[in-house]
């Protein structure tokens, strides 16, 4: 994993089209505050333990798809460093779409 994550970096660091900042403060209290929010709307939806939310099923077998609590972080501050898009292989971020937290950051499962 270390290694596709560096080269995926490498390659991203090389691309002319997309532009890098530094200096942008994120205020992480708001961040959770928010994270705190969505959780709250979307109760039983969010994974904490092993075992499915709704069924009690252990995760890998319940057909419920959770949101992580670190997805939900990932979100947040991906729209707060001002990304346009989320673009992941994760399809737990499908229940982020369409929260008025998360947008305008658009989420792309691919």
């Amino acid at each position: 994993a270390n290694d596709m994550y560096n080269q995926l970096i490498g390659g991203l660091l090389q691309l002319t089209n997309i532009k890098f900042e530094k200096g942008k403060q994120t205020n992480f209290q708001s961040i959770l505050e928010k994270a705190d929010e969505i959780m709250d709307e979307i109760k039983g939806e969010v994974k904490f333990y092993d075992n499915c939310g709704r069924c009690r099923a252990p995760y890998k077998n319940s057909n419920h798809k959770q949101i992580l609590v670190a997805d939900i972080l990932h979100a947040l501050l991906a729209k707060d460093t001002g990304c346009d898009f989320l673009i992941t292989f994760d399809k737990g971020f499908n229940g982020l779409k369409g929260s008025s937290k998360i947008d305008p950051l658009e989420i792309r499962v691919v």
